[in-house]
């Protein structure tokens, strides 16, 4: 055969076996990618679409459950390391994490309880399989949410007050703010950050006040007259 027509034939031949290659088959490849690299977080979400595409794929019906146990110590471990350190955003990132695994884990387990009804010939090893799906634990972190999640809601209290005190009110009303987003109606925050709102609106407001005195004093009437207007808007 012709080098280049060979070459041609082995072009055609891998593009037909990469087409033929499943999805499942192909999240699978990339769940041992993220593996291999340490990204559990990653590989669970590739063997998720993987037994999405095709909850018969066996080699991911049997990793599925180490993944999910790997990813699930693997946040816990994050989420306690930033307790520690009194890291309290990131702790509820990984609680959160954690709760749209949960979420997503029952999701997988109904899809595979619909592919077994609706297949009542499954060999013995596959019902094995499943049955390790099945046997997923998963772990009640709702105190530990909590928990973190009035931490990090005071942190945010607290640094907006200290803001206040240096009369950064812009930044105070934010951080009271991001206090009220992860504890609803805690303590005054809500309130401190409309008040703190408003004194940034008066302080920028008077700011560009005087920016407009400062310009017209000097002529510049093109100037004083955006400026003025800038201070309207507040």
């Amino acid at each position: 055969m012709h080098r280049k027509t060979l070459y041609l034939y082995i072009i055609s031949s891998l593009l037909f076996l990469t087409a033929c290659t499943s999805v499942s088959d192909k999240h699978y490849q990339l769940f041992e990618e993220s593996l291999k690299q340490g990204n559990y977080s990653s590989a669970f979400d590739h063997a998720v679409a993987s037994l999405q595409a095709d909850p018969s794929n066996a080699k991911t019906q049997i990793a599925f459950p180490q993944i999910t146990r790997t990813s699930f110590d693997d946040h816990l471990s994050k989420s306690q390391h930033a307790e520690q350190n009194k890291l309290w955003d990131l702790a509820v990132f990984h609680y959160n994490k954690i709760m749209r695994m949960q979420t997503t884990v029952r999701a997988i387990k109904n899809n595979i309880i619909s592919y077994r009804d609706s297949h009542p010939a499954i060999q013995a090893d596959e019902q094995q399989r499943i049955q390790n799906i099945f046997n997923i634990t998963l772990p009640d972190i709702s105190i530990a949410d909590q928990h973190a999640r009035h931490e990090a809601a005071q942190a945010h209290y607290n640094k907006g007050k200290l803001l206040a005190q240096n009369n950064a009110y812009r930044q105070a009303a934010s951080e009271l703010q991001a206090s009220e987003r992860f504890e609803t109606s805690f303590r005054d925050a809500y309130a401190l950050s409309l008040k703190f709102e408003k004194l940034a609106n008066n302080a920028d407001a008077e700011h560009y006040y005087k920016i407009g005195l400062e310009a017209a004093e000097t002529g510049d009437n093109r100037a004083a007259s955006a400026a003025f207007y800038r201070a309207t808007e507040y």
